[in-house]
């Protein structure tokens, strides 16, 4: 045993036996082939020696499984968060809509009676300046004006006024023709001719149901003002702001047109109330002894300047204002309070 120890010429045997395992295995010559890593194993494995090594490959699937749950994770929380935004906007809306269903202001009535006020008060405040204009007090005015021409056939200022008045008055009494036909002049000879009874007739016919016709929608507005101050308020200012504006778009419109050529606009309104033939008489006729071309020019002066200083008294006490716009939140919140 101890020669072939230290005889160079031999190669020392080892028995197997006394060989130790971990170098019986480091020495083995014998190819190992690495076993197949599983799929979804870790991205770490051993080799022959018990040593670990990192495989690339499924540390990529790895990252790329641990990238997706985080995602869908972060996805999650977003939509979780959408759905708690988009609850609590269906909340906030939906409680909005309940506020505008309760606030009786927004309702659909009160809105159909300020549009019903807005459209109404272009008429009314039309039919009283025509009133207006038709009284005794405006025939003095326009007849002691200066610059009125004077009557070329001998009426005096005196007697166009006193007979004048007589016309005007009846247009706006319950008197008969006879009220008109029954008048003569100085020296007694009927002071109008039939064909101008019969005309002032039909005027008195036109503008009698008007007045009392304007005097119901005035009765009515006033009416539609209460209830919509009862469940609206500002709704009765925000009508007659919007009636207002509407009324001085029409009015300007007219005026565009009397301007533009009075004759035309005179002879219009005419034929669309009178027909022809009945309303057309002679300088020396007394109707238009009275009642020159110029007494009209300065009637329809003066049913524009009513119109526009109503109006313009209308906005500045309707107009919008920051104070007035909460005024009306803090009663119409109060009203819905009390009412709730």
């Amino acid at each position: 045993m101890s020669e072939n120890l230290f005889n160079p010429n031999q190669t020392a045997r080892i028995p197997t036996h006394e060989v130790p395992k971990f170098l019986s295995e480091k020495f083995d010559s014998s190819p190992t082939t690495p076993a197949p890593v599983a799929a979804g194993s870790s991205a770490e494995e051993h080799d022959s020696f018990g040593a670990t090594r990192w495989n690339p490959v499924e540390a990529a699937k790895s990252y790329g499984s641990e990238e997706q749950e985080r995602g869908g994770s972060q996805r999650d929380h977003s939509e979780e968060y959408d759905d708690a935004a988009s609850a609590s906007a269906h909340t906030l809306t939906s409680g909005a809509a309940v506020e505008r269903d309760r606030d009786p202001s927004r309702s659909v009535g009160a809105r159909f009676l300020q549009v019903v006020l807005a459209v109404m008060f272009p008429l009314l405040v039309l039919i009283g300046a025509v009133r207006l204009v038709a009284t005794p007090w405006f025939a003095w005015a326009i007849y002691n004006r200066p610059g009125f021409p004077a009557d070329q056939f001998g009426f005096t200022n005196e007697e166009r006024l006193t007979y004048g008045n007589y016309g005007v008055d009846y247009l706006s009494n319950s008197a008969g023709q006879e009220y008109l036909g029954g008048l003569v002049d100085a020296s007694g000879n009927p002071l109008f001719l039939n064909t101008e009874v019969s005309h002032m007739v039909d005027v008195k016919n036109v503008l009698l149901p008007v007045f009392f016709g304007g005097l119901g929608l005035f009765i009515l507005a006033v009416l539609i003002m209460f209830a919509i101050r009862s469940v609206a308020p500002g709704g009765v200012r925000r009508g007659l702001f919007a009636g207002s504006l509407i009324t001085l778009v029409l009015i300007a419109g007219l005026a565009t047109a009397a301007l533009v050529n009075w004759s035309a606009f005179f002879t219009g309104v005419h034929q669309l109330f009178f027909k022809d033939g009945t309303w057309t008489f002679n300088y020396s006729d007394t109707l238009i002894r009275l009642y020159p071309p110029q007494f009209w020019v300065d009637a329809g002066i003066g049913v524009g300047a009513i119109v526009l200083l109503t109006c313009l008294i209308t906005l500045i006490a309707t107009w919008p204002t920051r104070r007035r716009r909460e005024h009306d939140k803090r009663v119409a919140q109060l009203k819905l309070e009390t009412t709730s």
